[in-house]
C-alpha cells in the first residue's frame, strides 16, 4: 500500500525547483564563489609554474632552441614519418626534453588533482549551504572523498561513453541514470558502483520528469548564453560559471525530492 501511495507522489515543480534552489544558491553564492576562486587561483599557479620551467630549461639549455625548432617547424607536417630513420630523429629530439616532460606530468597531475578537489568541495558547499558550513569544512570534506569521488566520477564516465559508443539514446539514458551519483557518495556517504545503483534507483519510476528539468535549466542557460554574447562577446562565459555552480544545488533539490517521494532517508 505504501509503494503504490509513493507512486502516486510527483516531484517538486519546476517553478518549486528553481524557487528553492535560488534561495539556497544565493544564501551560499559567495561560499561557492570562494572555492571556485580558490580553484582558477590553483590552476592560474600551475600554468605560471610551467611557463616559469620551461623558461629554466631554455635559458639553462636543458632544451636546445634548435630541438625545439626540430619539434615545432615554421610550416606543420601532419604526415607520418616516412622513414625509420625519421621517426629515430625525431626520439633524439624529444630525449632533450625528458626533465621538463617529467615535471610536465607532474603538473598536470596536480591540475587533475586539484580539479577534482575543487570539484568535489564547490559540492559539498552546495549540500550542505543551510547549515552554514564554511569554505574550510568545504575544502576538507572535498580532500576526504577526494578518491571516492574521482572513482564513481570515472566509472559514471565510463558508462556512459560506453552507452553513447552503442548509440546516442543509452548514453543519454545512463547520464539521466547516474547523474546523482556523486551527490549520493557526497551527501550519503555511499560509495562505488553502490553510488551509481542508488542513483538509478531514485530516478526510476521518474526518468522523464527528472530528465525534463535537467532540459529546462540547460537550454534556459544556453538561450541566455547565445544572448548575452550577442550583447557583449565574454558575458556568456561569465554566465557558465554562475550556470554552473547553481547547478550543483539545482541537481541537489531533485536529488533531494527523489528521497522524499521514493520515502528514503
Amino acid at each position: 500500500m505504501e509503494q503504490d501511495e509513493n507512486k502516486n507522489l510527483k516531484l517538486i515543480s519546476v517553478g518549486d525547483l528553481f524557487k528553492k534552489s535560488w534561495q539556497i544558491f544565493k544564501k551560499g553564492f559567495w561560499k561557492l564563489l570562494g572555492i571556485f576562486g580558490i580553484g582558477l587561483g590553483i590552476n592560474a599557479g600551475l600554468v605560471i609554474l610551467m611557463i616559469i620551467i620551461i623558461a629554466i630549461s631554455i635559458f639553462a639549455g636543458i632544451i636546445p632552441i634548435s630541438q625545439i625548432q626540430k619539434i615545432i617547424p615554421s610550416e606543420m607536417d601532419m604526415s607520418l614519418p616516412a622513414s625509420a630513420s625519421a621517426v629515430w630523429s625525431l626520439a633524439g629530439a624529444l630525449s632533450q626534453f625528458f626533465i621538463p616532460l617529467i615535471a610536465g606530468l607532474v603538473l598536470f597531475l596536480a591540475f587533475l588533482i586539484a580539479n577534482y578537489w575543487i570539484s568535489a568541495s564547490a559540492l559539498a558547499m552546495a549540500i550542505n549551504i543551510n547549515k552554514d558550513i564554511k569554505i574550510k569544512q568545504a575544502l576538507k570534506q572535498g580532500w576526504e572523498k577526494l578518491t571516492s569521488y574521482v572513482w564513481v566520477g570515472l566509472l559514471s564516465c565510463l558508462i556512459i561513453f560506453g552507452g553513447s559508443l552503442l548509440l546516442i539514446i543509452p548514453g543519454l539514458i545512463f547520464a539521466v541514470w547516474f547523474s546523482f551519483a556523486v551527490y549520493a557518495l557526497m551527501r550519503d556517504n555511499i560509495q562505488g558502483w553502490e553510488a551509481l545503483k542508488r542513483s538509478k534507483e531514485l530516478v526510476s519510476g521518474y526518468f522523464w520528469p527528472v530528465t525534463g528539468r535537467i532540459i529546462i535549466l540547460q537550454l534556459i542557460i544556453i538561450s541566455a548564453t547565445i544572448i548575452l554574447n550577442l550583447i557583449a562577446p565574454g558575458l556568456g562565459g561569465i554566465l557558465g560559471i554562475f550556470a554552473s555552480l547553481f547547478g550543483l544545488v539545482y541537481h541537489y533539490i531533485i536529488y533531494q525530492d527523489l528521497k522524499r517521494v521514493k520515502n528514503t532517508a
